[in-house]
């Protein structure tokens, strides 16, 4: 059975082996920074959990207003409270756990929080041949992303809620 639940700052070292293997050396968060965000914004850190072992892991933090920007992926910033706008720094599934609707339920479940805290969007960044998967989930392509992460091109997608 699946479980969508907080990420401890125990399970760092399988949540990182997640991110290395999802993104390239130069878009992956440092394993550092991973840490913290699970430290600072433990709300908005999930993992999902299949049979004792995590497969997948979304986070971010809740700004005041905009879109990811590469300082978010810099400093990890503390959420605001209330309102304001819940970003998606990462969201990753091991590869033979994907295709089973488990990203789908980790978006879910952030975006409860979001609506539960009165965020207004929820807003990600995402290379072209996921814009399709992010549309099916509910977000709007905005444009082409101020973001250079890793050198890419990112486009910026938002879920009003």
């Amino acid at each position: 059975m699946l479980i969508i639940r907080n990420a401890k700052s125990d399970e760092l070292d399988e949540i990182y082996a997640i991110e290395a293997e999802c993104y390239t050396e130069a878009e992956a968060a440092a394993k550092d920074a991973m840490g913290q965000r699970i430290k600072i914004n433990n709300e908005t850190f999930l993992v999902a959990e299949l049979g004792g072992k995590i497969v997948g892991h979304i986070n971010g933090p809740a700004v005041e207003s905009g879109y990811v920007v590469d300082d978010l992926y810099k400093e990890t910033l503390p959420s605001i409270k209330t309102g304001g706008v819940q970003t998606v720094l990462g969201l990753a599934v091991c590869p033979d756990y994907r295709r089973h609707g488990i990203a789908g339920k980790m978006l879910n479940e952030l975006a409860n929080i979001a609506r539960a805290n009165n965020r207004k969007y929820i807003t990600l960044s995402c290379k072209d041949e996921l814009i399709k998967y992010y549309e099916k989930q509910g977000y709007t392509k905005v444009g082409k992303s101020d973001s250079c992460l890793g050198g890419e091109v990112w486009y910026d997608m938002n879920m009003y809620l």
